[in-house]
């Protein structure tokens, strides 16, 4: 059960950043487009990168996360490792729901974000993927 619950959470990791990171990059593009052709279809792969991958790759992380903390027990709760990279995954929860609201208001018309917002939000997301695999690899052996 162990094995299996973490397979589907670092496939449901792999599915949320890669969807967040495509999303981000097509709205910088969309940001700078000039037909409205280009516009369109970059806006809606975005839309779809963000509804078909980065949304259900959240679920998955988040649920699965829960599972895996519930199966080994509330002390890995404790543990500092785990403390840091459940703040960067708030974090990464909360630039995926700032990438969220901005794509729907600036496909709405009612936001105009400019690409270089859109590289920034794209480098913080990978910031935030990088912290959360060095709290688990290297930070599982030296943070107890």
């Amino acid at each position: 059960m162990l094995l299996w619950t973490l397979l589907f959470h670092i496939a449901g990791l792999v599915f949320w950043i890669g969807g967040l990171l495509v999303a981000t990059s097509l709205f910088g593009q969309y940001s700078e487009a000039r037909s409205a052709e280009e516009r369109r279809v970059l806006g809606q792969a975005g839309t779809r990168m963000l509804s078909g991958m980065a949304n259900p790759g959240a679920i998955i992380t988040v649920v699965t996360g829960i599972i895996l903390i519930d199966l080994r027990g509330a002390a890995i709760l404790l543990t500092t490792w785990l403390q840091a990279k459940l703040t960067l995954v708030v974090c990464l929860l909360i630039m995926h729901g700032i990438s969220t609201i901005r794509a729907r208001k600036m496909m709405a018309g009612k936001l105009q974000v400019p690409r270089k917002s859109w590289i920034i939000l794209h480098g913080a997301i990978s910031l935030l993927f990088f912290g959360i695999l060095i709290c688990v690899l290297p930070g599982r052996l030296y943070w107890k």
